[in-house]
């Protein structure tokens, strides 16, 4: 017979005391300093409400890599139903604030060193590309090391502006471990009039 003993708060490696005062925290900041009515406006902002996060929320059991918080994506983290294992990775310490309970400080150049390989069933990548990640050898990296934890079937979501940086399927990682398709009835290719915004589903080869 296998005894099995619970993991201890110290043990768990997502625990942080200081993540009691983080909903305090989040709350005083968007209910008397930030503003987040003015992106819910705009074209991208109004898809990814209207026809993303609805898909988001239907998700059960399955598992989800969100890349880059900030506090106009906090809402999105509130989306997914309980019985999603969702992580949230960011390289920037102070955005440990907007994200998940399971949040990860790490750099999504090197994310196959703090996940295990092929265990993730979705991975968001929104606002990344073109916003600190931008040389063709940093984007090549990222997409070789989410390639990594993704399962096999697994989705990519890549948000970026056509402003900004060169279209990420045009790389080499891109064509030869993803090939583009749709995502719950979203078409592969999401673009929006009066934005740079484009939003690509690939899925994992």
């Amino acid at each position: 017979m296998v005894t099995v003993v619970p993991k201890t708060l110290a043990q768990d490696r997502y625990w942080d005391p200081k993540r009691l005062l983080l909903p305090l925290k989040r709350w005083l900041l968007l209910t008397f300093y930030l503003d987040t009515n003015s992106f819910r406006d705009l074209p991208d902002r109004r898809w990814l409400e209207q026809q993303l996060r609805p898909e988001l929320e239907k998700l059960r059991g399955c598992s989800v890599l969100f890349v880059g918080c900030a506090y106009y994506t906090w809402e999105y983290l509130r989306a997914f139903h309980k019985s999603v294992d969702l992580k949230s990775a960011d390289i920037d310490p102070v955005n440990k604030l907007w994200g998940s309970q399971k949040h990860l400080i790490a750099d999504v150049l090197e994310i196959d060193n703090v996940l295990e390989p092929k265990s993730i069933d979705l991975v968001l990548l929104n606002g990344v590309f073109g916003h600190g990640v931008d040389s063709v050898e940093a984007q090549e990296k990222a997409l070789r090391s989410l390639h990594r934890v993704l399962k096999p079937g697994g989705y990519l979501l890549v948000g970026w502006n056509c402003d900004r940086t060169s279209d990420p399927l045009a790389l080499a990682a891109c064509q030869n471990l993803f090939s583009k398709s749709g995502y719950k009835g979203l078409p592969s290719r999401n673009s929006f009039k009066e934005s740079t915004h484009v939003i690509d589903f690939l899925k994992a080869k």
